[in-house]
């Protein structure tokens, strides 16, 4: 259904979109990741060649060996995204949800969740990179939940990590957030010692991300260098559209240089509007149009409105595609699943990456898309939970109706999501 959708539209897009597809076109001829044309700098280089200094490669580093074999063409440049949310994606979420539930219903409803949901439906058709992040990042918090079990997945935990950073650069604020569920998981920093494959596996992505860092000290003296660096100065705060050519000429904008000057008070009021918007968008409703409806406050996320909201937009598409349905379960399952210690990996990524968010950026839904295949995971496994407390009441008939009553939710779901990406 999204090549039918997908096949026919022959423009990649503007702005990040055609910055991956450029990147890909030039490394498939060779020239690593230097591209040939003038958007906007921040630099002044001797030429237009330049290297590409703003957009993150590892989604042009996917495209790259199709544009080899296929050609150059704005269809194969999409191919990626829709392979991943359409595949590799459910199945991570899948796994990772049978990680928390051991129920296979349960898991399977987050797999159809995570494949159908309206939001990663719609950006899955595009050349953006933020549904393969989506599935880098579970894979990371998969196999840091199987490797607890399996030490030798702490491997992969760390390679997907590392990977990662090659996606978004938000991935090294979330790296502490590992060592933290280890240590949160094993209750005692000796385990650090003990199972020593978790520290190789974050060595291992520590490693990884240097590979970059190394290009970066060659071409800009600079370990951590990154046009987006620049472009953070401005974002929810203010326009950017008035900077000049080159920002060489002039002091560089910066979160440092031109957000915090404006005083402690203003940053935190900024950052609270920002965490409202993207907590809304990831428990409660997601708007297909970024800013398309006021951010909903905190005091009013916490009382019963959240419900009302979800009840009122499940047969009104158009006003926004509800989460709530998972996003509040999930929350509730901290309390209820507490004593499950795998989940604490959810919390602690999903919290690293909205308050960066909110401190540093705009709040622009695709970017909180990763947090989707956690939340429905940990809700998922919440339903699971609670449909096995409420089936001891007839034991004899335990499996089989948990099993029916989470099989038919799904189904419930996928309809609706299915019914809204059509209207979509």
């Amino acid at each position: 259904a999204k090549c039918f959708i997908v096949y026919p539209v022959q423009h990649v897009g503007e702005s990040d979109a055609s910055g991956y597809a450029e990147m890909a076109d030039s490394l498939s001829h060779g020239r690593w990741l230097s591209v040939e044309y003038i958007s906007f700098f921040f630099i002044k280089y001797a030429g237009i060649p330049r290297p590409e200094d703003h957009w993150p490669p590892l989604y042009s580093f996917l495209i790259a060996p199709l544009y080899f074999l296929f050609g150059k063409h704005a269809f194969v440049s999409k191919l990626p995204s829709l392979i991943i949310s359409s595949l590799c994606l459910p199945i991570a979420s899948y796994s990772l949800t049978k990680c928390f539930s051991r129920n296979k219903w349960a898991s399977m409803g987050s797999a159809l969740t995570v494949m159908f949901y309206p939001s990663m439906f719609m950006w899955s058709l595009y050349c953006l990179s933020d549904i393969t992040y989506a599935f880098v990042l579970c894979l990371a918090v998969l196999f840091a939940v199987k490797g607890l079990d399996r030490t030798p997945y702490f491997y992969l935990m760390g390679f997907f990590l590392g990977i990662g950073y090659y996606g978004k650069g938000v991935t090294l604020v979330l790296v502490p957030a590992f060592p933290l569920f280890f240590l949160i998981v094993r209750k005692n920093l000796k385990a650090f010692w003990i199972d020593k494959r978790f520290v190789f596996g974050i060595l291992l992505a520590i490693f990884i991300i240097s590979l970059w860092w190394v290009r970066n000290l060659i071409l800009y003296g600079d370990l951590l260098h990154s046009t987006q660096n620049f472009w953070s100065g401005y974002i929810g705060y203010g326009k950017g559209s008035s900077y000049h050519v080159y920002w060489d000429e002039e002091l560089k904008p910066s979160f440092w240089t031109t957000k915090l000057p404006l005083g402690i008070s203003h940053v935190v009021k900024k950052t609270k509007e920002h965490l409202d918007t993207n907590l809304e968008w990831i428990f409660l409703v997601m708007y297909p149009n970024p800013g398309a409806d006021p951010p909903i406050n905190l005091k009013y996320f916490l009382t019963l409105q959240p419900i009302r909201i979800c009840l009122k937009d499940f047969p009104n598409y158009p006003s926004g595609i509800p989460i709530g349905f998972l996003g509040i379960p999930a929350l509730i399952g901290l309390f209820f699943l507490r004593r499950n210690r795998k989940i604490y990996i959810v919390p602690l990524v999903v919290g690293a990456l909205v308050l960066f968010l909110s401190v540093f950026w705009a709040p622009i839904d695709r970017l909180v898309l990763p947090t989707v295949p956690l939340v429905a995971s940990l809700g998922w496994a919440s339903y699971s939970d609670f449909l096995g407390k409420f089936s001891r009441w007839n034991p004899d008939e335990k499996g089989s109706v948990k099993a029916v009553v989470l099989a038919f939710f799904a189904v419930l779901m996928l309809v609706y999501n299915v019914n809204a990406n059509i209207r979509l």
